[in-house]
């Protein structure tokens, strides 16, 4: 779960590219910005706070790694698949209705977690309810932010992001705790609690009045979309698989780093536990993730902008290191080095997740990036289950957390091998379209 922010904070929520014109760029756009910090401080906080509560669930269904993984692939899964849906529902019901609503779900989906008695029903509160109202509120939260900013968006997203940090810092420890003290069960009805605030930051939603501008584009867009299937694939932008067909290298090794991260995040504290290293100290490997991770997100950002390499370039290296990281990971069994490697996922990742939509957009260019937004959540959450449900079943396999990294490994490496084949197709479609420019500006002159 952690990129979603950076794609609806640059679009408008009807997927479009926010109104110039009528972006405050301050004033209440401020509340704004606080808002999405408290979603994205719960959003992070409580997906990097399940990889605690497996760790009991195991011990306490009795089940395999990977069926319990099932809990959090499931859950990525419809965190992801749910935001297109949470998108398009608040242009229809207004964003606080649905972010509102969007807490509401939450809420409950945590409080009766800590009643369920079987996995099956587990499954169902934790990985379903919770994941869907974690989502509605989120996605229309971080998606006013393009209505409100235009020229400040960079500033305005900085600040909701570092809520990443926060979460990932803080809840993990925390639950850790409830977990000592009231159980797994007591953990998920207090946690219920603390969500609720989520129906405070929906309150701070106000949306903009539209422009004349705006309601005669929207008019247009809705009468270019005649029949179902077109509907669908605009709305999931399929459509660009063909109008772009880079984007499909692209989106291959995006899902490959998807199922690299996910995995990463929830395989760590089984493996932790297994060399039997104190659960206080494995919740604290997630502190340490998230500082990590908010101090790349608030720093790239200015090297990536300069251009001397690109995007892709960038997260390619960024997979090789963090790949080959993975594959050593299982010989390292001193605490030190565990935090070192956590330290290291930080910054892969921060990295990782801010530069994909860029990539995308980078490779489809402005026009077509809003209706991208679909499509790459999508991926996301088809990366993130693909790759926990594969790491929990070879665990139960071997008896062991050992393998899971070393898939992990193999993901990345292999995501970062189809980045850089993309990068080079990509580099020598630019040359192409460069030089087509120039044979074109080139005049004839006319002998009179």
């Amino acid at each position: 779960m952690d990129g979603i922010e950076e794609v609806f904070a640059t679009t408008d929520l009807d997927g479009s590219a926010p109104d110039q014109a009528t972006a405050p760029d301050g004033g209440w756009g401020w509340f704004i910005v606080l808002a999405a910090h408290i979603n994205i401080v719960f959003f992070d906080g409580i997906i990097a706070s399940i990889g605690v509560l497996l760790v009991r669930m195991k011990v306490y269904f009795g089940e395999g790694a990977g069926k319990i993984s099932l809990i959090a692939s499931i859950g990525l899964f419809v965190i992801h698949s749910a935001a297109p849906f949470a998108v398009v529902l608040s242009k229809r019901y207004g964003a606080r209705m649905i972010a509102w609503m969007g807490s509401i779900l939450c809420t409950a989906g945590l409080f009766m977690s800590g009643f369920a008695t079987d996995f099956t029903t587990l499954c169902i509160t934790l990985a379903v309810v919770t994941s869907t109202g974690l989502s509605f509120s989120f996605a229309p939260t971080t998606a006013m932010l393009g209505q409100y900013f235009h020229n400040r968006i960079g500033l305005a997203n900085g600040l909701a992001s570092a809520g990443y940090g926060i979460g990932v810092m803080g809840l993990p420890p925390l639950t850790q705790q409830l977990i000592d003290i009231y159980g797994w069960q007591g953990a998920c009805i207090v946690l219920s609690g603390l969500v609720a605030n989520l129906s405070v930051a929906a309150n701070l939603l106000r949306p903009l009045e539209k422009t004349k501008d705006t309601k005669a584009r929207e008019k247009v867009k809705k009468n270019c979309i005649l029949h179902s299937c077109d509907r669908v694939c605009w709305f999931f932008g399929f459509h660009i698989l063909r109008l772009k067909p880079l984007v499909n290298g692209a989106l291959l090794g995006i899902v490959l780093l998807a199922a690299s991260n996910g995995t990463f995040v929830t395989f760590l504290l089984q493996r932790v536990a297994d060399i039997g290293i104190d659960a206080t100290k494995g919740s604290f490997l997630m502190t340490v993730i998230g500082a990590s991770s908010l101090v790349i997100r608030l720093t790239h950002g200015w090297f990536v902008d300069l251009r001397i390499v690109t995007p892709i370039f960038i997260n390619a290296c960024s997979l090789t290191v963090w790949g080959l990281f993975n594959i050593l990971f299982p010989l390292v069994t001193d605490y030190s080095m565990i935090v070192f490697f956590c330290v290291m996922f930080g910054l892969t990742s921060g990295l990782q997740n801010s530069l994909t939509f860029v990539i995308v957009k980078d490779i489809v260019g402005t026009e077509l990036y809003p209706s991208a937004v679909g499509l790459l959540l999508l991926t996301f959450g088809t990366g993130s289950f693909i790759g926990i449900l594969t790491a929990g079943s070879l665990y139960d396999f071997y008896d062991t957390a050992d393998v899971t990294f070393y898939v992990i490994g193999i993901f990345a490496l292999t995501g970062s091998l189809v980045l850089i084949i993309t990068e080079c197709i990509y580099r020598r479609q630019q040359t192409v379209d460069s030089k087509s420019v120039k044979d074109d500006e080139t005049v004839t002159p006319v002998m009179l």
